[in-house]
């Protein structure tokens, strides 16, 4: 019998024993020391101070352990969106500003209300839109420019182009000019993290070289050499914050809400699908994005930014063995301590470590192989794959231009080969088989019938090409000939597609002969029949019986 208040409470890992509870106490523990520097650096990649970051990580994190639906995601700051939320706010406000600060706020509430929207109409088939090579270039430019974004904080150089790619690249071509502490020390921390990566991958190496950053930093005094650390904090619980602005602030960031809702929602199917590989346990993907929801709206609340689910954290997590989601909560209580009474160990904290650690966070995302399986699958997938990786990256920060770009050039191809139906001439191999007669035309009629198959859905899409294709094959043959139309490819039909048998039916016996459809769906044969023009239309369940039909017609006349 299932146990009530477990599964209104999902969290609450001790109700199935002291095991899981320590379990997920320590997973909690372990993912919690990561999270702290982790959402301390995102929030610079949104443009706002550290402690938003840990404002946004604290009980947002809690909330969607409570609300979603797989138990091992791990809630906050996350690099995409960190980075799309800053594509949405720059626009409107100077980064950093008090009213920078409150459109964030807002940017999350809204993030927070699309996702419980789309998840409680079942909308997470919106992925959909967004085919799988557009998914990989975009990714791979997401990840190019976020780290172009936190480079230059190695360099501390004035600002060379609005571009964060072409910014780093002017930027490298003046390195004699840098600022010597801050490169080595950015430096020498991504290459600690390399080599925790490659040599040490089971300890927790984003957290050690932190540590060992700060301690340096402290040590050397880094700020009296002029470089930049993390400062003075306010210590207490995040502020409560009322999300108020006019309608057209709501207005212009809802593009960006919903490029943020949407990529979102891909990130949490990916952590989710990892999660149900790893434990066998099957999750709502609809369920999932809804607590992803209002852990966002939580975070706007609590003057942070948007959230979504962590794919290294929440990979993390399960290597840690969380079992429940109280896991999570355990992380979202070491952040609210943080806050509470450690905010002064987090002060010297130098940014080109923190700049290290979202360098290497995002060095995953770019994965330009996916392109490339892509384009010896299709080559036109390839080149949607780069083309949006492209676009994404010349119109960066700006990356809805990047993602739009691309998700319209694929609707597009779609439609063009939508539009261009495959309609060939059958014959029968040696083999018995049906088949395409190729370059043999003088198959065609070696059972007494033209035998057709038209390898599409018929639509207003196609309705004309498909109508002239068969019209061009019917007519390069005399008088007289019997036609079957091999259905079995044909899932769909709308009223236009219907004028197209209408058509041929009439072109066949124009020139007396019998038109025949083979293996047609019922679903397909029953609307067909309810076409006042189409009810006296011939099936038979296969080509070959068709072509029998036909020849007992032949000799009873």
């Amino acid at each position: 019998m299932s146990n009530p208040v477990r599964e209104v409470l999902p969290f609450l890992g001790f109700w199935r024993g002291p095991t899981v509870l320590w379990a997920d106490v320590a997973a909690g523990l372990t993912v919690g020391m990561v999270l702290v520097p982790q959402a301390m650096a995102y929030a610079a990649l949104v443009g706002m101070p550290p402690e938003t970051g840990l404002y946004a990580a604290s009980f947002a994190c809690m909330v969607g352990a409570a609300f979603g639906r797989c138990a091992q995601v791990n809630t906050g700051p996350v690099a995409m969106t960190s980075l799309l939320s800053f594509a949405a706010l720059a626009p409107l406000a100077d980064p950093g500003s008090s009213n920078y600060l409150a459109l964030a706020a807002v940017l999350a509430v809204m993030v927070g209300v699309l996702r419980i929207g789309i998840g409680l109409v079942r909308g997470t088939a919106l992925v959909a839109l967004i085919s799988q090579p557009v998914l990989a270039g975009f990714t791979a430019a997401a990840g190019l420019t976020i780290a172009a974004t936190q480079v230059p904080k190695f360099f501390q150089l004035p600002k060379q182009s609005d571009n964060p790619i072409f910014n780093v690249l002017i930027m490298v071509s003046k390195v004699g000019e840098s600022h010597w502490p801050s490169l080595l020390m950015g430096v020498g921390t991504l290459l600690l993290m390399i080599a925790f990566k490659r040599w040490l991958p089971r300890l927790p190496g984003l957290l050690i070289s932190m540590v060992i950053a700060t301690l340096i930093s402290w040590f050397i005094d880094f700020p009296s050499l002029g470089g930049h650390v993390v400062g003075d904090l306010p210590s207490g619980l995040p502020p409560f914050s009322l999300p108020v602005q006019g309608w057209n602030l709501w207005v212009e960031l809802l593009p960006g809400a919903f490029l943020v809702s949407i990529i979102g929602l891909l990130e949490v199917m990916t952590v989710t699908t990892a999660a149900e590989r790893k434990t066998g346990r099957s999750t709502s993907l609809d369920g999932e994005i809804v607590g992803q929801g209002m852990a966002s709206l939580c975070a706007g609340f609590n003057s942070g930014f948007p959230v979504s689910g962590s794919l290294s954290r929440s990979s993390l997590n399960m290597l840690a063995g969380a079992q429940t989601g109280l896991s999570s909560v355990v992380s979202g209580l070491v952040v609210v301590l943080t806050l509470l009474v450690l905010t002064p160990l987090l002060e010297p904290i130098p940014y080109p470590a923190l700049a290290a650690a979202i360098v290497m966070a995002v060095s995953a995302l770019f994965r330009p192989q996916d392109i490339l399986s892509a384009w010896r699958v299709r080559k036109v997938d390839g080149i949607l794959g780069g083309l949006t990786l492209l676009g994404t990256v010349l119109a960066a920060p700006d990356m809805v231009v990047g993602m739009a770009l691309g998700v319209g050039a694929s609707i597009a191809v779609y439609l063009f080969r939508a539009m261009r139906p495959r309609v060939i001439l059958l014959s029968r191999d040696e083999d018995g088989r049906w088949s395409n007669i190729g370059d043999h035309p003088e198959e065609a009629l070696q059972d007494g019938a033209l035998v057709f198959r038209v390898d599409s859905r018929l639509s207003f899409l196609n309705a004309r090409l498909t109508i002239e294709r068969i019209k061009a094959h019917l007519l390069s043959h005399p008088e007289g000939v019997n036609c079957i139309l091999n259905a079995s490819p044909i899932n769909d039909i709308d009223a236009t597609g219907a004028m197209v048998l209408k058509e041929f039916l009439k072109l066949v016996r124009d020139r007396n002969g019998t038109l025949v459809l083979a293996d047609t769906k019922a679903p397909i044969r029953e609307m067909l029949e309810n076409h006042p023009d189409l009810k006296r239309l011939r099936y038979a369940p296969t080509v070959e019986e068709a072509v029998k039909l036909l020849q007992a017609m032949e000799k009873k006349t």
